[in-house]
């Protein structure tokens, strides 16, 4: 079992690694069997696919401009948190808020679902 500052601090770390385009601070929480399913659905198992799907966003001069966490709960294997999240991909300006559940082996990442909220005017 993963003490509870431990996993805040993974999710944290994980998080810091997209916003300042650190790919490697990205993977180093990240076990060998993750998945990672995206709130568009979009998914991505082992580290290997992982690493390529990040190297293609950053090709694409793609950035992470925000992502602020809002709110944080766990168990005793789950985390969830609530985000704000803004990026720039293909020079498009995308914003949204969102959530996200994080399951862990050991003390690395091995599963994350990420969910857009969505508004209604």
């Amino acid at each position: 079992m993963i003490k509870c500052m431990k996993k805040r601090k993974l999710v944290e770390e994980y998080v810091n690694g997209w916003r300042e385009g650190d790919e490697e601070k990205i993977m180093r929480h990240l076990s060998s069997d993750c998945v990672i399913v995206e709130s568009d659905n979009s998914t991505y198992r082992g580290r290997e696919e992982i690493y390529q799907w990040i190297r293609d966003w950053n090709k694409k001069r793609s950035k992470v401009n925000k992502w602020n966490i809002s709110s944080y709960d766990e168990t005793e294997d789950m985390v969830f948190f609530e985000w704000h999240f803004q990026c720039t991909v293909t020079e498009r300006l995308h914003e949204f808020d969102g959530a996200s559940f994080v399951k862990f082996t050991s003390d690395k990442i091995s599963y994350m679902r990420e969910y857009r909220a969505v508004r209604k005017n």
